[in-house]
């Protein structure tokens, strides 16, 4: 299966680091994990509910990330997050280490901003990692016509 991701050029986009560093919905600070989309608008909606639109840097790119078939996903299910999980993040913490997580090299997530749809965060401490490759990679700038945003020049 194809998943996407939007990164800086400077940056490793598998090397989860950025999670690390910051944490998120569902890794706490400390923990590498690299969040992906099903597909590349939906990587573009998660990310741009975490940027300032005046700060969006130019060397951004769209990457496409090849996930073998063969490789056990963890699937969360929704109905057993609490009602307010969009809005909850440390409940969706408190779930997702409730589970084996470890054990998996991906883990399928719900889209706390479309539903219906679903991200897969990437575990790169999982044995099995290194059998999920990048496989294109496209410079990205967001749209000028979206609010806020402006034509960015590679870096």
């Amino acid at each position: 299966m194809h998943v996407w991701r939007i990164n800086r050029a400077i940056h490793n986009p598998l090397d989860g680091e950025g999670a690390r560093l910051y944490g998120a919905r569902w890794n706490r600070k400390g923990i590498p994990v690299v969040y992906t989309g099903r597909n590349p608008s939906l990587s573009v909606l998660e990310m741009l509910v975490h940027v300032d639109p005046e700060q969006v840097p130019g060397d951004l790119y769209l990457f496409k990330i090849e996930v073998p078939e063969t490789l056990d996903v963890l699937q969360v299910n929704e109905k057993k997050l609490p009602d307010d999980w969009k809005q909850n993040q440390p409940a969706c913490l408190r779930y997702l280490e409730s589970l084996p997580w470890e054990n998996f090299a991906a883990i399928e997530v719900p889209s706390a901003i479309i539903n219906h749809e679903v991200n897969l965060i990437l575990n790169p401490r999982h044995n099995s990692f290194s059998s999920i490759q990048l496989s294109g990679r496209w410079h990205f700038q967001f749209d000028a016509r979206l609010p806020g945003f402006r034509n960015t020049e590679p870096a």
